[in-house]
């Protein structure tokens, strides 16, 4: 199919080029397909014999002649009238020119940059006589206005503006170099169609020997049948057709240029307009799903309150996990960090130690949540201030091997604070006899020195507890003699 659409787009170039070369008047129509075209109609006002192209087949192409059968006998005016003419013009820096006789025959389309308003008129009159001017756009722009007030003109304006599918529609069986072109054909068409549809009844009851084309002249300026054919049947005398007379100005120049910037901003809010309604109508589309499920959900909720209750459940539980697994990352990182000290300690044969800032109840706390005391291990405590005999007894009963106290108390420590541990039973040495070194949470001593320290504590426990009991003898004995005096002194 694509070699044989070629062969025809060739043949057809080789009848437009000889149509060209004879100085024939005609216009074509082409039917585009894939490679190429399928079909292409050439329309010669000319006589038949005076065709230079021949009717064959071969090459997968056929070339047929054929004249256009009339449906009445149309009658060819003696006088040098020019003819009537159908003529759309879309104005702007590039002006677009499409002529049509009143047949629906194309004339002429034509384009350029270089055009003034007196240029347009100066083409079209020598065309023919204009006697309808139509525009692509509502209202008519000025410059096109005032064109067809040079020919005194019928104007045809479309309801609305045509859009540019209807354009690519109409203009599509012709040739066109551009837009500007496109844009008169469309206007050129819509109004030849308008009036064909008016013509088409009162044609046939024009009696023979009259001009169709005055007719329909006169039916476009809005006369009455019986009028035109009493003016056509009557005498007249010859009038001759007078070139147009219109002042054109600098600023007429400048509007024309102005009325194309316009119609193309028209058309870009013409196409910003509808990307808006289909934005509109994609937004009412959604709102409606969106409506349509919450009251689905609304419904399924209202009949199975269970899903509540569960969501409910599911979404503590997430939140429960989440905290979980916070926890298990600082537990990680906790058991990082012991392993990683209880190796240090191991390679260099020193005892490790757990760091608290003070002897306070909170930093117990705080230190067992982040790397957790056990029974026999080693603590010091930075600063023995803010110290209690609950926090005191509480690492009494976690079984705490021994406490070191480090240098950072306002003179030696409290007789209250020693008898306490002493008390308690817990051991408690000076950083002055165990020198620590720390780091961070942990830390690490000699465990030589600790020892000793340990046993220097557990001589002073010993005489702790002798002090004690000697203390404790000597209160009874002088409660003994104090009783006893009593009684001598009570029976004389």
């Amino acid at each position: 199919a694509r070699k044989i659409h070629g062969n025809v787009l060739t043949y057809a170039r080789e009848i437009e080029d000889a149509l060209q070369s004879s100085s024939l008047d005609f216009w074509k129509k082409e039917f585009k397909a894939f490679g190429g075209v399928s079909r292409v109609v050439f329309h010669v006002r000319e006589k038949r014999e005076q065709v230079p192209i021949p009717s064959s087949r071969g090459g997968d192409v056929q070339v047929r002649i054929s004249g256009k059968r009339l449906d009445r006998i149309q009658y060819r005016p003696l006088s040098t009238r020019p003819p009537y003419l159908i003529v759309g013009i879309d104005p702007g820096t590039t002006v677009g020119i499409a002529a049509f006789n009143l047949n629906g025959e194309l004339i002429k389309v034509h384009s350029s940059r270089q055009m003034r308003m007196g240029d347009v008129i100066e083409l079209l009159y020598s065309l023919g006589k204009p006697i309808i001017i139509a525009s692509d756009v509502s209202p008519m722009p000025f410059s096109v206005e005032k064109i067809r007030r040079a020919f005194q003109a019928t104007p045809y304006i479309p309801r609305q503006d045509i859009s540019v599918e209807t354009k690519y529609a109409l203009a599509g069986q012709y040739t066109y170099r551009n837009d500007h072109e496109r844009d008169a054909l469309t206007a050129a068409i819509e109004a030849s169609r308008f009036w064909k549809h008016k013509f088409t009844n009162i044609l046939k009851r024009i009696p023979a020997g009259i001009d169709t084309e005055e007719v329909r002249a006169g039916l476009i300026r809005g006369q009455s049948l019986e009028q035109i054919l009493k003016t056509l049947q009557g005498s007249r005398k010859k009038e001759e057709e007078k070139r147009p007379e219109v002042t054109i100005e600098n600023s007429d120049e400048r509007v024309r240029v102005l009325d194309g910037l316009v119609k193309d901003l028209r058309g870009i809010v013409a196409e910003l307009q509808k990307d808006l309604e289909k934005i509109r109508t994609e937004n009412q589309k959604q709102k409606r799903e969106i409506n349509s499920l919450r009251a689905a959900r609304a419904e399924k909720i209202r009949i199975e309150p269970d899903i509540v209750r569960r969501d409910l459940i599911i979404e503590n539980l997430k939140k429960r996990l989440r905290l979980e697994e916070k926890n298990n990352k600082k537990l990680h990182k906790r058991l990082k960090g012991i392993k990683e000290a209880e190796k240090g300690g191991s390679e260099e044969y020193l005892q490790i130690v757990k760091v608290l800032p003070d002897l306070s109840r909170d930093s117990i706390r705080q230190v067992t949540e982040r790397i957790g005391l056990k029974p026999g291990e080693i603590l010091y405590v930075k600063s023995p201030g803010s110290w209690g005999k609950n926090s005191v007894h509480d690492l009494a009963e976690a079984e705490i091997g021994s406490i070191i106290i480090g240098e950072k108390t306002s003179g030696p420590l409290s007789d209250e604070l020693r008898a306490l541990f002493f008390t308690e039973n817990l051991p408690l040495v000076t950083r002055k006899n165990v020198e620590v070194q720390v780091r961070g949470d942990f830390g690490s001593c000699d465990p030589d020195q600790l020892e000793e320290a340990i046993q220097v504590w557990q001589d002073e426990l010993e005489e702790f507890r002798t002090e004690k009991s000697e203390e404790m003898i000597t209160g009874l004995f002088k409660e003994y003699q104090a009783e006893r005096e009593r009684q001598v002194r009570k029976n004389g």
